[in-house]
Protein backbone atom coordinates (compact mmCIF):
# COMPACT_ATOMS: atom_id res chain seq x y z
CA UNK A 1 0.00 0.00 0.00
CA UNK A 2 2.74 2.46 0.65
CA UNK A 3 4.05 1.93 -2.86
CA UNK A 4 0.54 3.05 -3.84
CA UNK A 5 0.35 5.91 -2.22
CA UNK A 6 3.23 7.02 -3.64
CA UNK A 7 2.40 6.73 -6.89
CA UNK A 8 -1.21 8.15 -5.97
CA UNK A 9 1.02 11.01 -4.52
CA UNK A 10 3.60 11.66 -7.56
CA UNK A 11 0.41 11.77 -10.17
CA UNK A 12 -1.35 13.93 -8.06
CA UNK A 13 1.41 16.32 -7.72
CA UNK A 14 2.28 16.08 -11.52
CA UNK A 15 -1.71 17.05 -12.76
CA UNK A 16 -0.92 20.11 -10.25
CA UNK A 17 2.01 20.98 -11.75
CA UNK A 18 0.87 20.56 -15.26
CA UNK A 19 -2.38 22.54 -14.47
CA UNK A 20 -0.57 25.52 -12.75
CA UNK A 21 -2.60 25.33 -9.67
CA UNK A 22 -1.54 28.01 -7.43
CA UNK A 23 -3.47 31.33 -8.61
CA UNK A 24 -6.60 32.62 -6.36
CA UNK A 25 -9.39 34.47 -8.31
CA UNK A 26 -9.32 34.65 -11.95
CA UNK A 27 -6.33 34.29 -14.05
CA UNK A 28 -4.51 37.75 -15.59
CA UNK A 29 -4.27 37.39 -19.75
CA UNK A 30 -1.26 36.27 -21.02
CA UNK A 31 0.06 37.08 -24.10
CA UNK A 32 -0.58 33.35 -26.76
CA UNK A 33 2.01 30.55 -26.42
CA UNK A 34 1.64 30.30 -29.52
CA UNK A 35 4.01 32.82 -31.30
CA UNK A 36 2.05 32.23 -34.61
CA UNK A 37 -0.59 34.46 -33.53
CA UNK A 38 1.11 36.96 -33.12
CA UNK A 39 1.62 39.66 -29.89
CA UNK A 40 -1.74 40.61 -27.81
CA UNK A 41 0.08 43.67 -26.45
CA UNK A 42 -0.55 46.86 -28.52
CA UNK A 43 1.24 48.99 -26.41
CA UNK A 44 3.56 50.90 -28.04
CA UNK A 45 6.23 53.74 -26.63
CA UNK A 46 5.77 56.96 -28.58
CA UNK A 47 9.06 58.74 -29.01
CA UNK A 48 9.15 62.23 -28.67
CA UNK A 49 11.44 64.00 -31.45
CA UNK A 50 14.49 65.48 -30.48
CA UNK A 51 14.16 69.73 -30.44
CA UNK A 52 17.40 71.11 -32.04
CA UNK A 53 16.22 74.42 -32.17
CA UNK A 54 13.62 76.60 -30.61
CA UNK A 55 13.88 80.38 -31.30
CA UNK A 56 12.06 83.50 -32.68
CA UNK A 57 12.27 84.26 -36.16
CA UNK A 58 12.17 87.52 -37.99
CA UNK A 59 8.97 89.44 -38.33
CA UNK A 60 7.44 87.73 -34.77
CA UNK A 61 7.63 84.27 -36.28
CA UNK A 62 8.71 81.19 -33.82
CA UNK A 63 11.13 78.39 -35.74
CA UNK A 64 11.25 75.06 -34.06
CA UNK A 65 13.36 72.25 -35.57
CA UNK A 66 13.27 68.95 -34.62
CA UNK A 67 14.83 65.38 -35.21
CA UNK A 68 12.83 62.69 -35.98
CA UNK A 69 13.80 58.92 -35.15
CA UNK A 70 14.63 57.94 -38.80
CA UNK A 71 17.17 60.94 -38.46
CA UNK A 72 15.61 63.64 -40.96
CA UNK A 73 14.91 66.86 -39.82
CA UNK A 74 11.58 69.39 -39.13
CA UNK A 75 11.67 72.81 -39.30
CA UNK A 76 8.30 74.41 -38.73
CA UNK A 77 7.76 78.39 -38.92
CA UNK A 78 4.75 79.72 -37.02
CA UNK A 79 3.07 83.30 -37.25
CA UNK A 80 0.40 84.08 -34.94
CA UNK A 81 -1.33 86.38 -37.09
CA UNK A 82 -0.96 87.52 -41.33
CA UNK A 83 -1.79 85.37 -44.16
CA UNK A 84 0.49 82.46 -43.52
CA UNK A 85 -0.40 80.50 -40.73
CA UNK A 86 2.95 77.99 -40.81
CA UNK A 87 5.49 76.91 -43.12
CA UNK A 88 7.18 73.13 -42.76
CA UNK A 89 10.37 71.77 -44.14
CA UNK A 90 11.51 68.57 -44.13
CA UNK A 91 15.14 67.23 -44.99
CA UNK A 92 15.31 63.72 -45.94
CA UNK A 93 18.55 62.39 -46.69
CA UNK A 94 20.57 65.38 -46.46
CA UNK A 95 17.46 67.26 -49.50
CA UNK A 96 14.80 68.75 -49.33
CA UNK A 97 12.09 68.86 -52.13
CA UNK A 98 9.14 70.58 -51.16
CA UNK A 99 7.97 72.91 -48.54
CA UNK A 100 4.28 72.78 -47.62
CA UNK A 101 2.70 76.42 -46.60
CA UNK A 102 -0.58 76.46 -44.84
CA UNK A 103 -2.40 79.58 -45.53
CA UNK A 104 -4.87 81.21 -42.31
CA UNK A 105 -8.15 80.90 -45.09
CA UNK A 106 -7.28 77.35 -44.72
CA UNK A 107 -5.52 76.97 -47.89
CA UNK A 108 -2.43 74.39 -48.09
CA UNK A 109 0.18 74.37 -51.00
CA UNK A 110 3.20 72.47 -52.25
CA UNK A 111 5.85 74.33 -53.06
CA UNK A 112 9.16 72.89 -55.01
CA UNK A 113 10.73 76.38 -55.79
CA UNK A 114 14.51 75.72 -54.93
CA UNK A 115 14.84 79.51 -53.94
CA UNK A 116 11.92 78.99 -51.53
CA UNK A 117 12.99 76.06 -50.03
CA UNK A 118 16.30 77.67 -49.41
CA UNK A 119 14.40 80.55 -47.91
CA UNK A 120 11.65 79.64 -46.08
CA UNK A 121 13.03 80.29 -42.55
CA UNK A 122 14.06 83.35 -43.43
CA UNK A 123 11.58 85.50 -45.94
CA UNK A 124 9.30 87.17 -44.38
CA UNK A 125 5.44 85.99 -44.62
CA UNK A 126 4.31 87.94 -47.17
CA UNK A 127 7.17 86.63 -49.37
CA UNK A 128 6.28 83.36 -48.66
CA UNK A 129 2.37 83.94 -49.26
CA UNK A 130 3.44 85.52 -53.06
CA UNK A 131 5.96 82.52 -53.50
CA UNK A 132 3.12 80.00 -52.21
CA UNK A 133 0.02 81.72 -54.64
CA UNK A 134 2.04 82.13 -57.34
CA UNK A 135 4.50 78.77 -57.94
CA UNK A 136 2.72 76.37 -55.03
CA UNK A 137 0.53 73.81 -56.34
CA UNK A 138 -3.14 73.83 -54.06
CA UNK A 139 -3.26 70.45 -52.34
CA UNK A 140 -5.98 70.80 -49.92
CA UNK A 141 -8.59 73.25 -48.38
CA UNK A 142 -11.34 75.68 -49.92
CA UNK A 143 -10.72 76.06 -53.84
CA UNK A 144 -8.95 72.84 -54.35
CA UNK A 145 -9.29 70.63 -57.36
CA UNK A 146 -10.91 67.38 -55.83
CA UNK A 147 -9.20 64.24 -56.12
CA UNK A 148 -10.13 62.04 -58.83
CA UNK A 149 -12.30 59.76 -56.97
CA UNK A 150 -14.12 62.60 -55.81
CA UNK A 151 -15.19 63.89 -59.43
CA UNK A 152 -18.22 63.02 -61.07
CA UNK A 153 -18.28 60.06 -63.04
CA UNK A 154 -18.10 60.53 -66.78
CA UNK A 155 -21.54 60.20 -68.53
CA UNK A 156 -21.80 56.71 -70.03
CA UNK A 157 -23.47 56.00 -73.21
CA UNK A 158 -25.18 52.82 -72.55
CA UNK A 159 -28.65 52.42 -72.07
Amino acid sequence: MNIRNTLVAALLFAAFAAVGCGGSGPASPASPSNGNLGSTNRDTAKVEPKILKDEAGPDGSRIVVRQLENGDEVSVRRWESGAVKKVTKRVKDGSTKVIRVVMRDGKVYRLGDPAAIEHAMDWTADQIADAARKLGKDIDGPGADPAPAQQAPAASNRK
